[in-house]
Order: structure tokens, then C-alpha cells, then sequence
């Protein structure tokens, strides 16, 4: 029953995070957008034995927290540095996470060089669009980009050995990431997306939502 409440909370919130964004409430958000983090990592917790919890899991999703706060003031170069530095550390836990799921080295199969396309194609086109002079703020996106490429390998060729929903939920989670960082790099570095910070949130917090499931499943199956 908890479980349920925290995911119905999840997403309610999400949605009037991304809400009060489009209508211009900016300072609406700080009440909501705070809670949707902690309420996922209540909604992973009460969903499997707490022996079973992968605190590496858990770092990660505080690191997006504290990633998306900065992020609220994307035109800040300080604070956008600092919010991708944040991103960085918390997919390297997850990447640390899905090690730990990993038992054996998998059986290749040739249709999973096609699941590799999508994910290599949109790195080429976001490091395409953030090409030029690579001061400081382009090298974190660019180690930005890589952490989350690297996870989407992960999730191709080491978790879960299974081809079930899980397998689908923490790809599709991967590459939504990716999508993510395809709206940051533009806007950042190109041109200004509309609604960009709504349209970021709302890849982002699915993305993290899909990743937390397969983790969840591939516990549950093991």
C-alpha cells in the first residue's frame, strides 16, 4: 500500500512541477520539485526486502536531486556546472549499482548492436551540437553525456541476462537520459528550447521512474 502511495505522489507531484514551470510559477516548483526525488527512493525502498536495497541506488537518486536543484537556475553557468557535476556522480553509483547485478558475462546477441544505435546516434548529435571551444562548463556535459552513455551500454549488454520487462524498463530509462541531455546541450550551448527546464523534468523524471523499476524487478526476480 505504501508503495503505491509514493508513486501516486511521485507523479502527481511531477506533474505540477512541470505545470507551475509552463504557467510561470517558478517558485511554486521549490515546494514540489524537492519531494519527487525522496518519494522514488521511498517507493524503491518499500518495494523490496531492505537487505536487498542497493544503497549505490540510493546515492544516485540523492545525486539527481541535488542535480535538478541546481539545474533550476540553468542560465547560471556556476549552477549548471555544479548540477551536471552532480548528474556525473550519481550515474557513477548507478553504474557501481548495476555492476552489483551483474554475475556473469552475457551471451552476445546480434540483435542488441541494433538496441546500440539509437543511444550512439544521440551522443554523436549532442557532442555535435557542443563542438567548438570546450571551456569548462562543455567538458563537464561532454563527461555528462559519457556517464550516461555508459550506462546505456550497461543496460544493453549486462542487466538484467533476462529479455523481459526489465530488460525493456532500464533501456528505455537509459535512453530517455540521453534524450534529456539533448534538450540541456542545445539549450545551453545552440539555441533557447521553449519550455526547456518543463520539457528536461519531464523526460528526466520518467527516465529515472523506468531505471528504478527494472531495478526493482531484476531484485525481486533474483
Amino acid at each position: 500500500m505504501e508503495n503505491f502511495l509514493f508513486l501516486s505522489l511521485y507523479f502527481i507531484f511531477a506533474l505540477l512541477t512541470i505545470f507551475v514551470i509552463l504557467i510561470g510559477r517558478q517558485r511554486i516548483q521549490y515546494i514540489f520539485k524537492p519531494l519527487l526525488i525522496p518519494l522514488l527512493i521511498m517507493y524503491y525502498i518499500f518495494n523490496v526486502p531492505l537487505l536487498e536495497v542497493n544503497w549505490f541506488i540510493v546515492a544516485g537518486l540523492t545525486c539527481g536531486l541535488v542535480g535538478n536543484v541546481f539545474f533550476m537556475h540553468l542560465e547560471e553557468d556556476e549552477m549548471f556546472y555544479h548540477g551536471v557535476l552532480a548528474h556525473i556522480l550519481g550515474y557513477g553509483f548507478y553504474i557501481f549499482a548495476f555492476f552489483g547485478y551483474f554475475v556473469e558475462f552475457p551471451s552476445f546477441h546480434l540483435w542488441k548492436l541494433l538496441l546500440f544505435l539509437p543511444g550512439f546516434s544521440i551522443v554523436v548529435f549532442i557532442l555535435y551540437q557542443i563542438r567548438g571551444d570546450y571551456e569548462i562548463v562543455k567538458l563537464a556535459m561532454i563527461g555528462y553525456i559519457i556517464g550516461v552513455f555508459i550506462m546505456y551500454i550497461i543496460s544493453i549488454f549486462f542487466l538484467p541476462a533476462s529479455q523481459g520487462g526489465d530488460f525493456w524498463l532500464l533501456w528505455l530509462g537509459t535512453i530517455l537520459l540521453l534524450l534529456s541531455s539533448i534538450v540541456i546541450a542545445i539549450n545551453k550551448f545552440r539555441k533557447d528550447i521553449p519550455h526547456t527546464e518543463a520539457l528536461f523534468l519531464g523526460i528526466f523524471y520518467f527516465a529515472q521512474f523506468f531505471i528504478i523499476e527494472a531495478i526493482i524487478i531484476t531484485t525481486l526476480m533474483s
